[in-house]
């Protein structure tokens, strides 16, 4: 298949198609840019015959066919979630570079059935990376089924995988130290709370300050615009005297903006508010969102490049690589009005 056959099919232009596959510049229309990715998945396309040539020799020379899979090990589908987005993206184009292709993407529901395991068995690629946090009997069933596991998210895994990873305790220690040196005390959280590092960095960042654990103030929902929404409320009607809210991630910042704009609390007058991740949304909301920058694209670049080390044998002990975070200081956040 060729760059035209791609842009026929995708109804785009040659150049956009080239830029994609690429990596240069972005693409806003994300419609297009998904289904040039699912035609190059679908058709194993590389970038032309020599390559693709190369390509076949070096599979023979591996015994190995030149494919990959990933798990979305939190969300049902990458666009449910910004971040699981971009990761999957960045993981798709590192991948294309390398003459590989990203075959498959799984969510945990693809393995709950033995006919979906089979399937998955005729599919099997060279290895799998994990995106996001992932249950223990779910990677006893992977490590069964796939010979490369590596992992990426903010949570640690205690497993002797390959992990890349950005420290989600630390990153959300600093997010709620943030709204404590501006004074705030009443501080409530909103995401989940199982087995959850950025609820454990809510805890620490209190108990580091000398502020009790208040239950009242604690909204356990799910990740997601809804979740932050209904959070909100929650914690709204528990009557909670909150200053400043934590969410444990930009998504559930979103929705929670969303409330407290009905709600008709003003942000950060009334309510600070802060997240996690730094989607491209954060800076576009209203106010812009107070939020910790973790460097998603390099999450996935590094995590496949780990995999693909791996797999060409160029190490054998498990690999950890904790990439750093920062503080993005928008509008969303000020000291409490009664300061």
């Amino acid at each position: 298949m060729t760059l035209k056959e791609i842009a026929k099919e995708a109804n785009v232009s040659v150049s956009t198609v080239s830029r994609v596959l690429n990596s240069k510049g972005s693409l806003k229309d994300k419609e297009s840019y998904q289904k040039i990715w699912e035609i190059v998945k679908r058709e194993n396309y590389t970038p032309n015959k020599a390559a693709q040539a190369l390509k076949k020799t070096a599979s023979r020379q591996r015994d190995i066919p030149q494919t990959i899979s990933c798990l979305l090990a939190r969300t049902q589908t990458a666009m449910d979630d910004p971040f699981f987005q971009q990761l999957a993206r960045s993981i798709d184009e590192q991948a294309y570079k390398q003459n590989y292709i990203v075959k498959h993407l799984y969510t945990e529901r693809d393995f709950l059935t033995l006919e979906n395991m089979r399937n998955i068995c005729d599919k099997q690629s060279s290895g799998i990376i994990i995106m996001g946090r992932c249950e223990t009997e779910l990677l006893k069933v992977l490590k069964k089924n796939f010979r490369y596991v590596g992992y990426t998210g903010l949570n640690y895994l205690n497993a002797k995988y390959d992990q890349t990873t950005c420290n989600g305790l630390l990153a959300s220690e600093t997010a709620v130290s943030h709204l404590i040196d501006l004074g705030h005390r009443k501080i409530g959280y909103i995401g989940e709370t199982q087995n959850e590092i950025r609820y454990e960095g809510y805890c620490q960042a209190l108990e580091k300050n000398g502020i009790p654990l208040n239950r009242r103030l604690i909204a356990d929902v799910t990740l997601s615009l809804d979740g932050g929404y209904r959070g909100v409320n929650q914690l709204l009607s528990n009557q909670a005297d909150i200053t400043a809210i934590f969410c444990a991630n930009d998504t559930t910042a979103l929705g929670a903006l969303s409330a407290l704009k009905k709600a008709k609390k003003r942000v950060p007058k009334d309510i600070s508010i802060i997240g996690i991740d730094d989607i491209p949304m954060a800076n576009y909301t209203s106010p812009p969102l107070t939020t910790v920058h973790i460097p998603i694209a390099e999450l996935g670049q590094l995590a496949f490049r780990i995999l693909i080390d791996r797999i060409e044998g160029n190490h054998q002990l498990p690999m950890h690589i904790d990439l750093p975070f920062y503080l993005i200081e928008r509008e969303s956040c000020s000291p409490p009005h009664s300061l």
